[in-house]
């Protein structure tokens, strides 16, 4: 099938939340940038250094978090901007060779030892600082998300040698992991600096907001970067790819169901959301009720933020 050019359907009407920037923006924005470039993993090509810079990853955590005080946005950013160097590396890379690299990254960040590699010294150092703020329960959630993800990424490199195309049932479960997006919420518990108990995690409602958030994220997040990943040879694990390949369509037919899916999950969210709020009148505990409220006012920053970031970086 000859492809139309792909055009990416209009977001901006899913933008159901505020856009809201966090004011240390312009200070973090300088110094996150001058972290990740310390780590010298650039010194070789500059080119990869600018296009780094151009995506703008502070923006996001600025726009993801507007409330965050000045070391938990520092902290984000960093981990942004670190995560973007761990992606660049891994997708060139065998299925074995991404998983020594992820396996870096996580003993990093739990402060177990590792290989010395940059990629492990830069985890490091971010992992001591999280540690710091983390509640001993977040950081419980925050490191089995960031296991998880290491895993199903070195398992993306494999699909990708394979030029392997996973139907949309098996691309949803894959996905989850490989966005990193429920790392991203489980740093809404560092930037709010509390430790939500067990009986809210645990609760089938809450796992499947979480779910929820991170399909509208990733899938966000693939529509805009589809253009740069074919042309790069890539998107096998992106929704566009995903479902023109299922359903035999042209991928501008298929950028447009994956619009609409993001409108049910949109709306899935809302609903949910009600149902947590309603049922969260019935707890005695006034912070644990205030710790979710916060927790959902974060979740609604990503809806808005992916959007707003995808729409003004450089890099897509």
């Amino acid at each position: 099938m000859v492809q139309a050019e792909f055009v990416s359907p209009n977001l901006d009407t899913l933008r159901a939340f505020p856009l809201l920037c966090n004011p240390l923006y312009d200070i973090v924005r300088a110094e996150s940038s001058k972290w990740i470039e310390s780590f010298g993993h650039y010194l070789e090509n500059p080119q990869k250094r600018d296009f780094l810079r151009s995506a703008n990853f502070e923006l996001l955590g600025s726009y993801t978090y507007p409330t965050a005080d000045y070391e938990a946005l520092r902290a984000i950013c960093d981990w942004f901007n670190a995560i973007f160097v761990l992606d660049e590396i891994t997708d060139d890379q065998s299925g074995d060779d991404a998983a020594k690299t992820m396996q870096a990254h996580v003993d990093g960040l739990a402060g177990n030892p590792g290989d010395g590699s940059t990629v492990y010294k830069i985890f490091e150092d971010l992992g001591k600082r999280l540690r710091v703020r983390f509640g001993p329960k977040a950081f419980h959630r925050f490191l089995a998300s960031s296991e998880g993800y290491a895993k199903e990424v070195a398992r993306e490199a494999q699909l990708r040698g394979e030029d392997k195309v996973l139907p949309f049932h098996d691309y949803v479960p894959f996905r989850r992991q490989i966005s990193g997006v429920q790392i991203c919420l489980d740093l809404i518990e560092y930037a709010f600096n509390f430790d939500l108990p067990d009986e809210i995690t645990d609760q089938t409602r809450f796992k499947e907001i979480n779910n929820i958030t991170t399909d509208f994220v990733a899938w966000t997040n693939d529509i805009y970067s589809y253009p740069m990943e074919h042309r790069k040879g890539g998107g096998n694990a992106n929704i566009v790819t995903v479902l023109s390949n299922e359903k035999q369509i042209e991928t501008i037919a298929a950028g447009e169901t994956a619009r609409s899916l993001l409108e049910a999950r949109l709306s899935d969210f809302l609903r949910i959301k009600a149902e947590l709020l309603r049922q969260s009148y019935n707890m005695e505990d006034r912070m644990v009720r205030e710790q979710l409220r916060q927790y959902i006012f974060g979740m609604e920053c990503w809806y808005s933020g992916i959007i707003g970031w995808s729409s003004q970086s450089e890099r897509y």
